[in-house]
Formats: structure tokens, C-alpha cells, sequence
């Protein structure tokens, strides 16, 4: 049995690498950024975090984080 996929592949891969890169700047693990079930994310807690670090870097980068990081798929950023 095939499974279908029922999200845009792109824009998950978009996600994924935008929460390593908030990773990164943070230095706090993914652990924290999912509920204690890890079937969501605390979305609040990312927002938080990405306004926190918008005085380290350009306002390009924290808007390109904000866009990578939207909640809704289809908001997200692409190419």
C-alpha cells in the first residue's frame, strides 16, 4: 500500500531547515519547541524567539525566518 503525501514536500523541507537554523541561533535543542506529545509545535514559543534574536541580525533575515517558520503551509515561503 502507497502512502499519499498530502503536504508540498518543498515547503517541509523550507520548515525543517529554517527550525535548524532557529536552532542554531538560539543553542536551544528541538525538543523545545514541540508540545509533550511532539505531535505540535509551540508556535508562540518560535515567534518569541525569532523576535528575541531580530536585534542580532538584519531585518531581511528575521523577515525570511518569519516566512520559512509560518504556521499555514501554503503562507510559506517558496521559490
Amino acid at each position: 500500500m502507497k502512502a499519499e503525501v498530502t503536504y508540498d514536500v518543498y515547503k517541509a523541507d523550507v520548515f525543517a531547515m529554517a527550525m535548524v537554523i532557529l536552532e542554531l541561533l538560539t543553542l536551544e535543542k528541538s525538543k523545545f519547541y514541540y508540545s509533550e506529545d511532539k505531535t505540535t509545535l509551540k508556535m508562540d514559543r518560535i515567534a518569541f524567539n525569532i523576535s528575541n534574536n531580530s536585534s542580532n541580525y538584519s531585518d531581511s533575515f528575521i523577515k525570511l525566518m518569519k516566512a520559512c517558520l509560518h504556521p499555514n503551509p501554503t503562507n510559506r515561503f517558496s521559490m
